[in-house]
């Protein structure tokens, strides 16, 4: 028996996410993804977040290479239905598209940029010269 989620969750900001516009899924649905999440070991968001961020680009969509990377370890390393594994993908991906916003997607630009740099001699003084520019915040997670 799955205990209700909605009452005691340990992914309160997924099931959130899971349950509101625009992704909107029945309380049957997030408590079925969160039940599955909590039996394969993961504690809280916090948790969810560290897992999946490695295999998010940050793109607008929520269904790209990447981010069917998150599908495809749910589905192949922990036996989880294809449908189930997508679903809960939609929402990882959005909690942690909030979780960072856009100061990450900033960051992964800027790091994009000095790896260049390193490649490109030619480029090597401009990224320098502009590396520091910006405030901390859009530098940080």
């Amino acid at each position: 028996i799955q205990p209700n989620c909605l009452d005691d969750c340990r992914f309160p900001q997924l099931q959130s996410i899971l349950s509101s516009p625009p992704i909107s899924y029945s309380n049957q649905i997030v408590n079925n993804i969160t039940f599955q999440l909590s039996s394969i070991g993961f504690i809280d968001d916090n948790e969810l977040v560290l897992f999946a961020k490695d295999f998010l680009s940050f793109s607008s969509s929520l269904s790209s290479p990447q981010h069917e990377m998150v599908s495809h370890i749910l589905i192949h390393d922990f036996g989880w239905k294809a449908l189930d594994a997508h679903r809960a993908r939609v929402g990882i991906v959005s909690l942690v598209k909030e979780h960072f916003g856009y100061s990450a997607q900033e960051k992964l630009k800027l790091e994009g940029s000095r790896k260049e740099s390193f490649n490109n001699p030619q480029t090597e003084d401009v990224n320098k010269d502009n590396w520091g520019q910006g405030s901390l915040e859009k530098m940080m997670f």
